[in-house]
C-alpha cells in the first residue's frame, strides 16, 4: 500500500491552508512546524509546489503535512 502524501499544485502557504482558505497569512505562519526549512525555500511559504516543477523530500513533505493537520485542528 502507498503512502504518498499528495500535494497540491500551488503555494506551500496553499498546501498547509488547503482545508481553510480563509485562513490569514499570520494564521499559516503559526501553524507552520515546518518554519525553518519554509524559509530557506526560494520563495518561502509563496514558492510553488508541482510534482514535476519543485520536487520536496519526504521528510518535507511530511511536514507540510503535519502543518496543514495542525491547521485544521489548532492546539489550545
Amino acid at each position: 500500500m502507498s503512502q504518498d502524501l499528495l500535494l497540491i499544485n500551488g503555494t506551500i502557504c496553499d498546501n498547509i491552508a488547503f482545508c481553510q482558505r480563509d485562513a490569514s497569512d499570520a494564521q499559516v505562519a503559526a501553524a507552520a512546524d515546518a518554519a525553518e526549512f519554509i524559509a530557506a525555500l526560494p520563495a518561502g511559504y509563496n514558492t510553488v509546489v508541482e510534482e514535476r516543477r519543485f520536487r520536496l523530500s519526504g521528510s518535507q513533505r511530511q511536514r507540510l503535512y503535519l502543518d496543514r493537520a495542525l491547521m485544521r485542528a489548532p492546539i489550545c
